[in-house]
Order: C-alpha cells, then structure tokens, then sequence
C-alpha cells in the first residue's frame, strides 16, 4: 500500500471519528439559539396536531444546554373543542447521560400554573381525553418480552416535585363522580419509581 494512500485512510478515520464526537456538540450548540427552539416548538405542535387531530398550542420551548427544558403555555384542546390540559409552564431539570445506564433521571420538575378537564357524558362510554390513547397506541400491542434478568428495565428517579396553581376537574356523568381539585402549591419528594 503506497504511503499517499496510507494518509488518506488515516485522515478518512480522523475526520470520521471527529464528525461523531462533533455532532453532538454542534446539536447542542444549535438548541441553544432561539430560531432553533422555535422551529423545534413548531415542529412538535405540528406533529401532535396531526397525531391528535384536535387544536394544539405551544407557545415557546426552551432548551438550557442538555439539562433543562422548559414548556410553556400548552394547550390541547378534546374533539368536542373543550379544554383538556392547559399548562401555564412545565420546567425540568434531568439528566441525559444517566440514560446509558438505563436510568430516566428527573432532579426538579416545576408545573405552574395548570389545568386538566376530564369528562365523560351521560350517553358516553369513554372520556374525553380517549383519543390522546387511540392516536399513539399501535393496533395491536405486543405483550411485554422483557426478560427480567436481562437488566434493561428502565430506572426512574425524580427528585423535587413542585406543583403550583394546579386545577384538576373531573366529571364522570355515566358513573356519577364528580371531583374538583384546586392545589394553590404542594410540593413532593418522590423516591425511586420502578413500574
């Protein structure tokens, strides 16, 4: 093998190795402008409103470099143009890198300022929050194959949770339940989830 060639590999492997160590970088890099955020936020409204084929709103999504993510005034509107959720602002603290260890890391999850409106009419056998289910389950679910000693179950620690002007309505016509909850702020320390 002639040396000439001998350096094109080299500098071939180089630049390669380079390009997959940069990428993430540059990723990074680009969710931290604005213009970037946007079109990211306007993307996922996009997709849920076709998923969903209902009125979905995001007003802005915020990326802190890769620890921190912040939503703010969501709004997913039930097939009967009613308010299903609408979420003032959602903050999380996480940490992306505890996923190689098949671990979902949340340190602080901040929701302000949120509402959630569950119904279900008399002449009605579902909620209205049943075609949120419908549009991302798969027709046929698979039953589960995890193999418990295969270790790859899904770890989940959240640290702080700090809930603040929470209102959850809940009115169940068909069964005769209802439920109003009005939370002004409550905070939890949850331990380890393991579902």
């Amino acid at each position: 093998m002639s040396i000439s060639r001998r350096k094109k590999i080299v500098r071939w492997v180089v630049g390669s190795v380079l390009t997959l160590l940069l990428l993430p970088v540059l990723l990074l890099l680009l969710l931290q402008l604005p213009m970037i955020q946007d079109f990211v936020r306007a993307r996922a409204e996009s997709y849920l409103r076709k998923q969903l084929k209902t009125d979905v709103r995001i007003g802005g999504l915020h990326f802190s470099w890769w620890n921190s993510m912040t939503l703010d005034k969501v709004f997913i509107g039930d097939t009967r143009k009613d308010t299903l959720l609408y979420s003032g602002e959602l903050a999380v603290k996480y940490n992306l890198l505890s996923l190689m260890n098949n671990e979902l890391r949340v340190k602080s999850l901040r929701w302000d300022n949120a509402m959630v409106n569950v119904y279900r009419g008399t002449q009605d056998s579902a909620f209205n929050y049943q075609f949120v289910i419908d549009a991302f389950s798969s027709p046929a679910a698979k039953k589960d194959t995890l193999i418990r000693e295969s270790g790859t179950t899904l770890t989940y620690k959240i640290g702080e949770v700090q809930l603040g002007r929470l209102y959850v309505r809940f009115n169940d016509s068909m069964g005769g339940m209802l439920a109003s909850v009005r939370l002004r702020n409550l905070d939890l320390l949850p331990d380890t989830l393991q579902p």
